[in-house]
């Protein structure tokens, strides 16, 4: 029976290989350790090559034979049960615990939840041009000269941009396309309620005035 010194296992000589320079004849290591380490220069020969790969460590190989891991995340030795699969690491299995690993998904994606967003508002002119143009023949410039035509103020109401939380319409004939001017998404809609139809917004305001309708100052 021999110690093998890497694996600190008590084992039978025949599980050592012969080496003449030795006292006892035999290798220090057993022959599994020693198939190890070979493994270990033939992973690093071929990252010297260029070549990618994981190249384990004669520690990672002795956990693994407990079922254990290192994490290089938290440097914790967790269960193997405790990391996700991975064909390109070591025996399958990620280099970093299931925790790590989630706790850096989640960072990922705030990242990437912020990127969109900062890309968002840097095109975001870019495509109200686009969609300008698609919709209404009119490009951001033009849109942006007739807001301030109108002081920006809507057309109808007057109230002010800078007051509410979205983009003044584009009105427009809806039967001949043709542009009319920007209204809020309060006055736009309200357009069509009335089918465009001057008699019957008169009779509305009529209705309003009969039944003790009152008006609001919006920035007039």
């Amino acid at each position: 029976m021999k110690k093998c010194p890497y694996c600190e296992v008590v084992k039978p000589k025949d599980l050592f290989y012969k080496n003449k320079n030795t006292k006892d004849g035999l290798c220090y290591e057993c022959k599994e350790c020693n198939n190890l380490r070979k493994y270990v220069r033939l992973r690093k020969k071929t990252r010297d090559d260029g070549r990618k790969g994981h190249i384990p460590t004669i520690e990672s190989m002795r956990l693994a034979k407990k079922n254990l891991k290192y994490c290089s995340c938290c440097c914790e030795i967790k269960g193997i049960s405790e990391y996700h699969k991975s064909k390109n690491q070591y025996l399958g299995i990620a280099s970093i615990c299931k925790i790590c690993a989630n706790e850096k998904g989640r960072g990922r994606l705030e990242k990437d939840k912020e990127k969109r967003k900062q890309k968002y508002l840097r095109n975001r002119e870019k495509q109200r041009d686009s969609k300008l143009k698609r919709k209404y023949g009119i490009s951001l410039h033009e849109y942006n000269e007739m807001l301030n035509n109108q002081n920006y103020k809507c057309a109808i109401c007057g109230i002010k941009r800078s007051d509410v939380k979205k983009d003044f319409a584009v009105d427009h004939n809806h039967s001949t396309g043709q542009i009319r001017d920007l209204l809020c998404s309060k006055c736009n809609p309200a357009i069509g309620f009335v089918r465009e139809n001057p008699e019957i917004a008169r009779r509305l305001a009529d209705y309003i005035e009969r039944h003790g309708g009152t008006s609001s100052a919006t920035g007039k």
